[in-house]
């Protein structure tokens, strides 16, 4: 009986939490298929726990405050570099490349930790290390979906300059690399950064829908092409919603605006 309550309980806290506006009493009883009189009880309940607020003036169910602070204390405890090492070794072993996560401080993009290949060139991507969002994958993971007044704020002034003969140096340029980059899942980075380097990365959402973290697969030119390393990209998009779904997050509604399909001035 108590757990038929819970699951009950659960059921109605999914409803309000994933409806697109808040529902009423009815609705909330037509579409749990519950009684009317479990649904009160229930939700009197959850309202004395504060999991759940009632609006009297409009009527309906909404989250209450307990909901969130859950949520909110729940995310702000998790190591993200503790949930993603054993990811990253996996990427690590199965490409034979350099492996990091990095995170966006300004206009760079900062890595947190790193897997590095056997080759001589291992230990360049060490923690601290800070790139300019515009030249590596792992930056262009970070921004790819930021909603457009961010991307506004941020880009519209911001300095394209050149690192290499191949690095994007307009904004134009790289909204449609964005777009790209949204598109297939992953971002790329072919000798932009660096003339001998090349990467893939993609995104870790938090339980908003934002891009908190990157994990990139990088190695020189002379080890392997931007053509390998995208037949890893399955695996890496793989390793990053595990991540994304261990720290309670997903990715912001395909019909949500982003920087990649906002009107171009």
């Amino acid at each position: 009986m108590q757990s038929s309550m819970i699951s009950k309980a659960i059921t109605l806290l999914s409803l309000i939490g994933q409806a697109k506006r808040p529902l009423t009493f009815s609705e909330l009883v037509k579409q749990s298929a519950l009684s009317k009189s479990t649904v009160h009880r229930i939700l009197n309940i959850l309202m004395d726990e504060g999991m759940v607020q009632h609006h009297a003036g409009m009527k309906v169910y909404l989250l209450g405050h307990r909901a969130f602070d859950i949520l909110k204390q729940a995310y702000g405890g998790y190591d993200l570099q503790s949930l993603s090492v054993d990811g990253m070794i996996a990427l690590q072993k199965a490409t034979g490349r350099n492996v990091s996560i990095s995170v966006a401080d300004g206009d760079y993009a900062v890595v947190l930790r790193a897997f590095d290949a056997s080759d001589d060139f291992g230990g360049h991507s060490r923690p601290g290390l800070r790139e300019p969002l515009h030249v590596c994958a792992a930056g262009k993971a970070l921004v790819a979906h930021l909603p457009p007044p961010l991307f506004d704020a941020k880009f519209e002034k911001y300095d394209f300059f050149s690192r290499s003969p191949h690095t994007i140096t307009s904004l134009d340029a790289f909204r449609d690399d964005l777009e790209h980059a949204r598109a297939r899942g992953y971002a790329t980075s072919n000798r932009e950064e660096y003339d001998y380097i090349c990467g893939i990365a993609a995104p870790i959402f938090n339980y908003v829908g934002e891009v908190i973290a990157s994990i990139n697969i990088w190695g020189t030119v002379e080890e392997t092409s931007l053509a390998q390393l995208e037949t890893h990209a399955d695996e890496l998009i793989e390793v990053t919603q595990q991540i994304t779904g261990l720290i309670g997050g997903g990715k912001t509604p395909p019909d949500a605006p982003s920087a990649l399909t906002h009107h171009r001035a």
